[in-house]
């Protein structure tokens, strides 16, 4: 199953490259609905893959390789309608499609997926954290970026995780 949403990903890929970097949203929904299929009778090598998380997640991936945010956050949007949770990394990736966009709006779209990785009780890791601090720091939202990254210390904290003296001094 791996190496099949492994060949969409990369057929998607190609193909974004063909169309100028575009990936058809219509295209990528309707490949998800086929995922979705009953595939029950069909011999197994024939199954089409079973839209989860991984599915959706790559074909967010592709948006964002294509610099697609608003079909990036259609297909999050058709996979929260579907009943599959997102991952943290299905929500990195949104945030690296909407970063392909300029200017404030995409820096507080990418913020409102950040937020919504805590919401939903999922872990940051530090690539989409650091992307997210970085895009805030372009985008001269610096408080904004403070009161992204102020929960994620004070819950490192409570759990024990000591920060270094010399992580708040200036070199």
């Amino acid at each position: 199953e791996a190496e099949r949403t492994l060949e969409l990903f990369n057929q998607m890929r190609a193909e974004a490259d063909e169309k100028g970097g575009k990936v058809d949203a219509d295209e990528a929904r309707e490949r998800l609905r086929v995922m979705r299929a009953d595939a029950a009778g069909a011999p197994s090598d024939a199954r089409p893959v079973s839209a989860d998380v991984i599915s959706y997640t790559t074909a967010v991936s592709a948006c964002a390789y294509a610099e697609a945010p608003d079909e990036a956050m259609r297909v999050l949007d058709m996979m929260r309608a579907d009943g599959v949770a997102p991952a943290t990394l299905t929500y990195s990736r949104a945030i690296a499609a909407v970063l392909t966009d300029a200017g404030a709006d995409a820096c507080e779209r990418a913020c409102a997926l950040f937020e919504r990785i805590s919401a939903e009780g999922l872990h940051h890791n530090y690539v989409t954290t650091n992307m997210v601090l970085g895009a805030c720091a372009t985008c001269r939202l610096a408080d904004r970026g403070l009161t992204l990254l102020t929960p994620i210390i004070e819950g490192a904290l409570e759990s024990g995780y000591a920060i270094p003296a010399n992580a708040t001094t200036a070199t």
